[in-house]
């Protein structure tokens, strides 16, 4: 199980991430090699056999996860409109190191329970906790859904606003969750939501060299088309969900380690582990053939104890014939050699 951060963890990586950001960011990308890797990566992702489609993003996205506008006047639409946004905006707070699984049913709880601007703000933070709950820091993230809540009602005319500064002001709402809500919410692209899923990939694939999540986006835009902006964040989290997990990627299923050089985390981290086990194996077959020549040549006696050959006592193994040092004749002695010790009789 992948170790979860504490909250004081939280704020320690978000005052890091702002001296972070403010580094320079250096972007240097063989177009060609990008344009190879993306191509695949959709085709494993929208491709109904391909081992990266109907990742659990597809049907439990924060776009999934909203009420669907289904109005027949222009103020119900309008009035539906608002839900859907804000309701969008609610799953993405949810989300924050969270399974998407996990997610859309606390989502399903509070729509149940009623998921509007007034019905949340008659809420009790007891009861939201248990509506949510066991989304990851749920005692954490109902006071910030109820703060932010309040400040949609009292500041932003009961809607979210749209723009992402004016919605990075909501409390426990970040870069990746504010250009997700353009995108999603608003249905205007702005930006890259990029979540650990994006992030991950982007710097396995060496398309970027980041440290956090807000320096892989501005390096994303700077050469990624603009029309791709809003599918990226849908093919690599979908990607990374069901291929390019963070623990044991399944290199095997990629259609990325199958063309050479073609992913640089697995040319560098599983392909050279492989190689080494079987270098180690033929090492140690070519050690074990070398003691076996040695053997032949070496009396057994001489040879150390754990490289003798053992003897099986129930089988009998033929030596030279001995020579009777007795009176007994040679059809009384024993003509093979038995490891057990015959008692002879003695002759009067």
């Amino acid at each position: 199980m992948a170790e979860v951060k504490s909250e004081p963890d939280i704020v320690k990586q978000e005052i890091n991430e702002n001296e972070i950001i403010s580094e320079k960011i250096e972007v240097n990308i063989k177009q060609s090699t990008f344009q190879k890797q993306y191509s695949l990566i959709r085709e494993m992702r929208e491709n109904p056999d391909g081992p990266g489609y109907n990742a659990p993003v597809d049907t439990m996205g924060c776009q999934e996860n909203a009420a669907k506008v289904e109005g027949s006047t222009p103020e119900e639409i309008e009035q539906q409109q608002k839900i859907y946004r804000y309701q969008t905006l609610i799953s993405l707070m949810l989300s924050s190191q969270t399974k998407d699984q996990v997610t859309a049913a606390a989502m399903a709880k509070l729509k149940q329970h009623g998921c509007t601007i007034d019905q949340i703000l008659e809420t009790s933070t007891d009861t939201l906790e248990k509506l949510i709950y066991p989304a990851s820091f749920y005692k954490r993230k109902a006071v910030y859904i109820l703060k932010a809540t309040k400040m949609l009602k009292d500041i932003y005319n009961g809607d979210v606003p749209k723009d992402v500064k004016e919605i990075m002001k909501l409390p426990g709402v970040g870069p990746k969750m504010a250009y997700l809500t353009m995108s999603c919410g608003w249905k205007e692209v702005v930006g890259i939501g990029v979540d650990t899923h994006v992030h991950r990939i982007s710097n396995r694939l060496e398309w970027v060299h980041t440290k956090v999540a807000e320096q892989t986006r501005i390096a994303l835009q700077e050469f990624l088309p603009k029309d791709e902006w809003d599918r990226v964040n849908y093919l690599l989290v979908g990607f990374g969900q069901t291929v390019c997990s963070p623990i044991g990627p399944k290199c095997n299923r990629c259609s990325l380690s199958k063309v050479e050089k073609l992913c640089p985390y697995y040319e560098n981290n599983v392909k050279e582990k492989k190689t080494k086990k079987k270098s180690v194996k033929k090492e140690k077959k070519l050690k074990e053939e070398e003691e076996e020549d040695i053997e032949d040549l070496v009396p057994e006696e001489k040879l150390p104890k754990r490289r003798r050959k053992k003897i099986d006592p129930g089988v009998k193994t033929p030596t030279k014939k001995r020579k009777s040092t007795s009176n007994v004749s040679d059809d009384d002695d024993d003509s093979d050699y038995s490891p057990v010790k015959k008692t002879r009789k003695s002759i009067s």
